[in-house]
């Protein structure tokens, strides 16, 4: 009986973001600044995108096994965001795409 009431808890607890469902809204790419993170021996640079979605604003890094070319993605352009848990997909007007990590989620201040 022990067992099910943790995995009860267990599943309370995580299933919110474990199940979040997929969103995918169009955004503003508000600013994208390389880390300072981690061993001096990693391959690629990791960089931090901030994005602004109607209502939220996502913080989102880049994984350092993968090249990323910052020039295509222009500060203050408009991108298409997917927010899948805590995964997430940046796709710019041209078709360029890349991957990221959800670092934070916030609300975003109404102007």
């Amino acid at each position: 009986m022990k067992k099910f009431g943790y995995f009860a808890l267990i599943a309370v607890l995580l299933g919110t973001s474990a199940f979040a469902e997929k969103q995918t809204n169009q955004a503003t790419l508000r600013d994208v600044q390389p880390t300072n993170f981690g061993p001096a021996k990693k391959k690629h640079q990791q960089y931090d995108l901030s994005i602004l979605v109607p209502g939220r604003s996502y913080q989102c890094r880049t994984p350092d096994n993968r090249n990323f070319n910052a020039t295509d993605f222009l500060v203050g352009s408009m991108i298409t965001f997917t927010a899948n848990g805590k995964s997430g997909e940046v796709k710019t007007a041209a078709g360029k795409k890349e991957k990221c990590t959800i670092t934070r989620v916030e609300d975003a201040p109404t102007q």
